[in-house]
């Protein structure tokens, strides 16, 4: 399998925008995978000492120990001075491996750090043909001079790939970050209170599988500008790439990726059309909702399944429940917006559920209620089916539908009282007034004015009470200390 390519462009008037992705493959096999010569630049100065270089050097085994048999490698050391393991680099043995592991094994951190001259010897050759150079520079960053190691990676890593292993609580990444950048690498940093295994492992993986390297793009005639990343960096399994980039005018061409793919010459060929038209939503702004337009963002949504102003995603039953061949409309309940009062906007729980005028009626018949009434009892009850019915209440009227919205009931004609009952015939004179005044309405108004009164007599009567207390304890006050003069 080849690495996939993709473009992805945007026009509007501030010009042409357009992204590359070059995907690896979702396999790299040994035999797809590019030689790597291997080059360690340690850190062993004094800063280094202890967890730093400790770090570093297990780093440097599972590195070591996880080349291939097409890799090639070498050592060098820095701090006052400098150290190389070989003049240069061997091919991955067991034997050389083992060789490395016991010169790693006896670094210790002390010294000064002379990072330029490190780097300098360990570029000094310049790499195998065939192969991918790769430099690992493992260090705290403690150095002055970080302009002159900038100027050093970019003259002398002789096509290099310098990925930095930050160790400590305190690295300099400016420093780390601007060589990975240059060295068109990548940075990485293990701290001594974090787990370094991980970061370890990453950065092992991440230098593992080289699916593509020593990429180049022709773009033809398109006219492409201000692209990001500058120089294309090496296609790695698992590390898609990606390329911004402007463009004044927009086309159509064939562009042409060109790059290593194990030890053969890879080229690939890629139509890209970079679009000179705005895009639908910006015409809608300009030129209004027009009916063509409408249908084209219509049509984008239903092929791509988008949600947009005209298109929306719907659940569909499958499962048809009817009665009789009827089909039913059921009303589904909505959940409310966090922070909406349901209240507010139904009026309570039972309003939402009970329509307002049946509401409005009960009230009434509670209003209207009658209240038990004190008299001898009949000599003979009827059974319980003569009893008599419930008071209804009575229909509503235009007058008081006009005042639903109004803070108390409405006032209207009570209804007349009921006959008395067959069971216990009573005279009205032997009820008396008190009787007659039981049978009467009880009108929300008055009731709400009487407890309206009620609570104006309570706080009058706490107001004077308080009064009397005060008065009773200043005269108390005055009496002692007219006592206490004379």
């Amino acid at each position: 399998m080849a690495p996939e390519m993709a473009t992805i462009a945007h026009h509007d008037k501030r010009g042409g925008f357009f992204t590359l992705i070059v995907q690896p493959q979702h396999t790299v096999t040994d035999d797809q995978v590019v030689p790597r010569e291997l080059i360690f630049i340690v850190d062993t100065s004094g800063s280094m000492r202890g967890f730093p270089i400790e770090k570093s050097k297990e780093a440097m085994r599972l590195l070591i120990k996880g080349m291939r048999s097409t890799d090639t490698f070498n050592v060098v050391r820095f701090a006052g001075g400098t150290g190389t393991l070989w003049h240069k680099p061997k091919p991955y043995t067991q034997t050389h491996a083992e060789e490395a592991l016991r010169y790693v094994d006896r670094f210790k951190g002390r010294g000064g750090t002379e990072m330029r001259k490190g780097i300098l010897e360990a570029l000094a050759q310049p790499a195998a043909e065939g192969y991918l150079r790769i430099a690992f520079l493992l260090t705290d960053g403690y150095v002055g001079n970080e302009f002159g190691i900038f100027q050093a990676i970019e003259k002398e890593r002789r096509g290099a790939r310098v990925f930095s292993l930050g160790v400590g609580s305190s690295v300099n990444r400016y420093l780390l970050d601007r060589a990975a950048e240059i060295g068109r690498g990548e940075a990485f940093y293990v701290r001594q209170d974090e787990n370094s295994d991980k970061v370890i492992n990453k950065f092992f993986q991440r230098v593992d599988r080289p699916a593509l390297a020593h990429i180049e793009i022709d773009w033809g005639n398109l006219d492409v500008s201000e692209l990001s990343p500058a120089k294309v960096p090496d296609l790695w399994a698992g590390q898609p790439i990606r390329i911004h980039g402007r463009y004044r005018k927009g086309g159509e061409e064939t562009i042409i990726v060109r790059g290593q793919l194990a030890n053969q010459p890879y080229i690939q060929r890629l139509p890209v059309k970079l679009p000179q038209n705005e895009p639908l939503m910006s015409q809608m702004v300009r030129q209004g909702q027009t009916k063509e337009l409408i249908e084209q963002v219509t049509q984008l949504g239903l092929n791509f399944r988008l949600m947009t102003q005209w298109t929306s995603f719907v659940a569909v039953e499958e499962k048809v429940v009817n009665t009789d061949g009827k089909p039913q409309t059921v009303v589904q309940p909505v959940e409310m917006p966090e922070g909406v009062s349901y209240e507010g906007v139904f009026g309570g729980e039972q309003a939402a559920a009970t329509p307002p005028a049946q509401v409005r009626y009960k009230s009434m018949a509670r209003a209207y209620a009658l209240p038990p009434a004190k008299h001898a009892a009949p000599p003979s009850p009827a059974p319980l089916a003569q009893a008599p019915q419930p008071l209804e209440p009575p229909a509503p009227t235009a007058s008081m539908e006009s005042k639903t919205k109004e803070k108390y009931m409405p006032e209207f004609t009570a209804p007349p009282s009921p006959a008395p009952l067959a069971q216990a015939p009573q005279s009205t004179a032997s009820m008396g007034p008190a009787a007659d005044s039981m049978h009467q309405p009880v009108e929300p108004a008055a009731l709400e004015h009487k407890e309206y009164m009620s609570r104006w007599k309570t706080l009058l009567l706490a107001v004077v009470i308080g009064l009397v207390v005060l008065i009773v304890v200043g005269l108390v006050y005055f009496i002692r200390r007219r006592t206490r003069t004379l």
